[in-house]
C-alpha cells in the first residue's frame, strides 16, 4: 500500500452550504503571528489586511476581503475578533480556513516607496486600544528610525525598526502621522477642557500650547518629526 500523501499548503474550491467556498492551507509558526487581521462585519469575519513578511503575504492564499468561515474545523462566524485572535494564538503548523472569497477585485498593490522616518514620541502597543493586533504592533521609543514600507491603511502604517529587518520578517504596525496627530489633538482638547473647569481658571486666559513633533523627513532620506507630527522624515 502507497502512504497517503499529506496535506500541503494551497488552496481549492468547493460547494459549502450553498456557497462556492475557498479552502485554503497555511503553514503557521509556532508563537508566530499569521500576519493578517481581521475586522467584523454584523456576524461576518472579513480579514481587513495582510501584513508584510507574514505567512499569510508569502503564502498568497489570503486576501482582503475574504470572509473566514471556519479555521480548523473552529466556526469563525458570530466570534469577535479577540475571540479569533485567541484562536489563532494557540495554532500552528498546517491551518486549514474555510473562506468566502473577497467579492472585491483588487488591483496589484503600487510599488511602494520606503520612507524612513525618526520617531518623537514613544509607542506601546499593548497600551493601545486602538491597535488592530496587539501582537502585530511595533513598539518604539523616542528617536528609534523607522522604514515604512507601507502606507495603505493611512490610520496603521507598516514598518520596520531599523536593524530589525534581518531578524524580525513580519513587518509592525505603528499609527500613522495623521491618525496620531488627531489622537493627541483629542488628548490635548480633553486636558485643556479639564484646565478650564477648575476653580479661579479665566476662560478667555487660555494659553496657546506648543503642538508636539511626531514624525518628519530629513532631505538625506531619514525621517524627522515636524510640528505637527508624531514622525520625521
Amino acid at each position: 500500500m502507497e502512504p497517503e500523501s499529506q496535506p500541503v499548503e494551497g488552496k481549492t474550491f468547493t460547494q459549502w452550504g450553498g456557497e462556492t467556498v475557498k479552502i485554503v492551507r497555511i503553514e503557521k509558526a509556532q508563537d508566530v503571528p499569521l500576519g493578517a487581521t481581521v475586522r467584523n462585519e454584523m456576524d461576518s469575519v472579513v480579514i481587513s489586511r495582510i501584513v508584510r513578511g507574514g505567512a499569510a503575504e508569502r503564502s498568497g492564499l489570503l486576501s482582503e476581503g475574504d470572509e473566514i468561515l471556519e479555521i480548523n474545523g473552529i466556526e469563525i462566524r458570530g466570534k469577535d475578533v479577540n475571540q479569533v485572535f485567541d484562536i489563532l494564538a494557540d495554532m500552528h503548523g498546517l491551518l486549514t480556513f474555510v473562506l468566502i472569497p473577497s467579492a472585491q477585485t483588487k488591483p496589484p498593490p503600487p510599488k511602494e516607496t520606503v520612507i524612513h522616518v525618526k520617531a518623537h514620541f514613544d509607542y506601546d502597543p499593548s497600551d493601545d486600544p486602538y491597535v488592530p493586533c496587539r501582537e502585530l504592533g511595533l513598539s518604539f521609543q523616542k528617536g528609534d528610525i523607522l522604514h515604512v514600507i507601507s502606507q495603505a491603511d493611512p490610520n496603521w502604517w507598516q514598518a520596520y525598526r531599523d536593524g530589525d529587518e534581518d531578524n524580525q520578517p513580519l513587518a509592525g504596525l505603528v499609527p500613522g502621522k495623521t491618525f496620531q496627530q488627531q489622537r493627541e489633538a483629542m488628548k490635548q482638547t480633553i486636558e485643556e477642557d479639564k484646565e478650564s473647569e477648575k476653580p479661579g481658571k479665566l476662560w478667555c486666559a487660555k494659553k496657546r500650547k506648543r503642538k508636539k513633533l511626531l514624525y518628519s523627513h530629513r532631505n538625506d532620506g531619514t525621517a524627522r518629526l515636524m510640528s505637527p507630527s508624531w514622525f520625521s522624515p
